[in-house]
């Protein structure tokens, strides 16, 4: 079984499992079973979670919404981070996806 498919079956249905590890500290996915319960996991919904929208963020962290610089509001929809409100200092870029300097 790949890793992916590991991450898929390790948790119910409609969530994927995604290594303990700080944002983007990771290269790789865990590669077996023991490996998985061994470094610790959660079981995530990537389609909504803010800390793994489309994927896990301990491997890139762009799928950690919260991180993204000077946003003051975000949400993960359908798996894409979006920004909901920057902070005072900062404007929307064109897709909602990064706020950036005025």
């Amino acid at each position: 079984m790949s890793a992916s498919e590991i991450a898929s079956e390790i948790c119910p249905e409609n969530l994927y499992g995604c290594p303990i590890a700080d944002a983007g500290s990771l290269s790789s996915l865990p590669s077996t079973f023991a490996d998985w319960v061994s470094g610790g996991f959660e079981c995530v919904d990537v389609t909504a979670d803010l800390e793994a929208c489309g994927g896990c963020a301990s491997l890139d962290i762009k799928h950690d919404c919260t991180l993204i610089s000077g946003a003051e509001s975000v949400s993960c929809m359908s798996g894409v981070c979006l920004v909901d409100s920057c902070l005072p200092s900062y404007k929307f870029d064109s897709d909602r996806s990064i706020c950036i300097s005025k």
